[in-house]
């Protein structure tokens, strides 16, 4: 089974708590701007990018088990250390894998999502925690709307609380760029009739044809196996092996072992029936200590959502696609363009403020070293070079060396004040 057991298994199973020196938050839990121009802020796909194929917006699952600020407090929101990057690293690998298998664009940000230990702290900020890890994903996926996506089709697949946060950015999401959704497939989280009423772009899928819907799924051995924490308020969900929304059964093989798994339409969850010593491995697997710090009863499957039903999703995605082709794509309308200058210029004020970070830095030096703010030789060439960029852009040189020289006085005017 070792080709099944993804980052969040192991983490889950050992319980693991990481602690690390530096941190982007404070103790209140407030987050920096993350620079998503950076491309370590990104999992590095091995499937090259091709405008002829669909592309797949992926968002890891909690990989962060428990974290801890530099001064030993717990932290509720990951912090990218190595440790974090590689744990998500493991399941976008996975996810590339089964679900692109080389057929589709893969894209995926490294975000600073909740621990487990939000979940399971009842001291956690949990509302505020939430609101800023949903800001964040909304504004990675803004990024990769304006400098990745390039107009094409795509779905966005979320397992966990990267399936909670899918059902976010289907409510963040523009018209015209849900005009071009093949489908959104929240794994292992529920759609409830509050997502229904926020958001007209939540449409919960009832065939494996249609596009511009929203999958969403759990399973369990049995009915004590329902963890509330992502079932809890289902009002749709759908079969994704025979994608029915009645309870007709279907049948899968995992792992070399039979599996039969059917609807109830009354709790909308999975039923999964396969062999006593399948289940019981199942079973022993979910009694680890994390689990039952959540209350997780071990005939839960929800981390085997993500395990089961890729191939499935990764030839449903195809089967929506080809229809989403036949789906006129609508003009793009002047509120769509300056959305995206919108989100140009939030991108262009951010980058302007690590320049001024870094510009500071260099006045520290300067002081240390008694160098003059002015280094005349240093400017000049930055000019003759950010010119002739501008102008290999279709931009005018003088354009350039104004907008060069405006940010080079504001750079001086902050290194003065230091040395005042």
């Amino acid at each position: 089974m070792r080709h099944s057991i993804i980052a969040i298994l192991a983490l889950l199973a050992a319980n693991v708590m990481t602690c690390f020196g530096t941190t982007t938050h404070t103790q209140a839990e407030t987050q920096e701007s993350t620079t998503w121009s950076s491309a370590s802020m990104w999992y590095k796909a091995t499937t090259p990018v091709a405008d002829d194929k669909t592309d797949i917006f992926y968002i890891t699952s909690t990989e962060v088990i428990r974290d801890t600020l530099s001064d030993g407090r717990e932290s509720f929101l990951a912090t990218l250390t190595p440790n974090d990057l590689a744990a998500m690293t493991e399941e976008d690998a996975y996810a590339e894998k089964h679900f692109s298998k080389g057929d589709y664009n893969f894209f995926c940000p490294y975000y600073h999502q909740f621990t487990f230990g939000a979940v399971t702290n009842p001291n956690a900020p949990y509302d505020s925690l939430y609101a800023a890890v949903t800001r964040e994903m909304c504004e990675a996926f803004d990024y990769y709307m304006s400098h990745h996506n390039n107009g094409r089709r795509f779905a966005i697949i979320g397992f966990s609380q990267g399936a909670m946060l899918a059902l976010e950015l289907l409510k963040h999401m523009t018209d015209e760029q849900y005009s071009r959704l093949i489908a959104a497939y929240a794994i292992g989280y529920r759609i409830s009739q509050k997502e229904l009423d926020a958001s007209k772009h939540i449409v919960p899928a009832n065939d494996e044809q249609t596009p511009r819907v929203t999958v969403s799924f759990n399973s369990t051995l049995s009915q004590k196996g329902i963890w509330g924490s992502v079932a809890e308020g289902a009002v749709t969900s759908i079969n994704p092996v025979n994608w029915r929304t009645d309870s007709t059964p279907a049948t899968f093989t995992y792992n070399g072992h039979k599996h039969t798994v059917s609807l109830n339409t009354s709790d909308y969850m999975l039923y999964v029936n396969t062999d006593k010593t399948t289940a019981k491995t199942y079973r022993q697997w979910n009694d680890n200590p994390a689990f039952r710090s959540a209350n997780v009863n071990p005939d839960c499957l929800h981390h085997y959502d993500l395990l089961f039903y890729t191939d499935f999703i990764h030839d449903n995605i195809a089967k929506r696609s080809s229809a989403l082709k036949d789906v006129a794509k609508p003009a793009v309308g002047l509120g769509q363009l300056r959305d995206k200058i919108d989100s140009l210029d939030n991108q262009l004020v951010e980058i302007l403020a690590e320049r001024m970070n870094v510009c500071r830095e260099v006045g520290i030096y300067k002081i240390k070293h008694g160098m003059p703010v002015l280094q005349q030789g240093r400017f000049d060439a930055i000019l003759e070079k950010r010119s002739q960029q501008g102008e290999e852009k279709g931009m005018s040189a003088e354009f350039m060396k104004k907008v060069f020289t405006d940010i080079h006085d504001e750079s001086c005017r902050q290194q003065e004040e230091l040395m005042k």
